[in-house]
């Protein structure tokens, strides 16, 4: 779910494509989304070359939602920096989904459930929709949260760089999950 990159420099995308290509097996679907590192220096300078060196060297989709189906679970993806690559919008590592992605996206929920309503939904992207803090959160959240809501089964998504376990009892010993 993105910053794949530090600062989206050529060397990086490289690095990170060689890594891609050598250790995921070519039986296995990977579908990425980009981070605020993929598209620019320090995570807040969005560049457009950074953004053509994300297509050439991870993914061709750069034009979000992209959605991807695999048997009964479809896949959704969004840029959740597509709205903040306007310059006054850079105060931080903040990112915007932006009306028009949200309107392709609850269309894009809508169609799969109207014509396969048992499958599965996961919608992925970069940005925290429920992390607040004025420098790094998803901007329109409200808005995802509302087109989302009771009608996607997984929501997958990374950014603020904490790792979280969850730990369940079982007999005596605790197990991390």
């Amino acid at each position: 779910t993105g910053d794949i990159t530090d600062d989206g420099r050529r060397e990086q995308y490289e690095m990170a494509k060689k890594l891609l290509d050598n250790e995921i097996p070519g039986d296995y679907h990977v579908f990425l989304c980009p981070g605020n590192h993929d598209f620019g220096w320090n995570g807040v300078m969005a560049k457009s070359e950074n953004i053509e060196r994300y297509q050439k060297y991870l993914s061709p989709d750069v034009n979000f939602p992209v959605l991807k189906s695999i048997d009964n679970c479809h896949f959704i993806g969004i840029d959740s920096m597509e709205d903040e690559r306007d310059g006054l919008d850079r105060f931080g590592a903040e990112g915007e989904i932006g009306e028009r992605q949200l309107c392709v996206l609850n269309y894009q929920i809508e169609t799969i459930k109207k014509n396969s309503p048992g499958d599965k939904i996961i919608v992925y992207l970069h940005h925290h929709p429920f992390y607040y803090n004025f420098f790094l959160r998803l901007k329109d959240a409200d808005e995802l949260k509302e087109v989302i809501r009771e009608k996607i089964d997984v929501l997958l998504f990374g950014h603020k760089h904490v790792e979280k376990r969850f730990n369940q009892k079982r007999s005596d010993k605790e197990q991390t999950y």
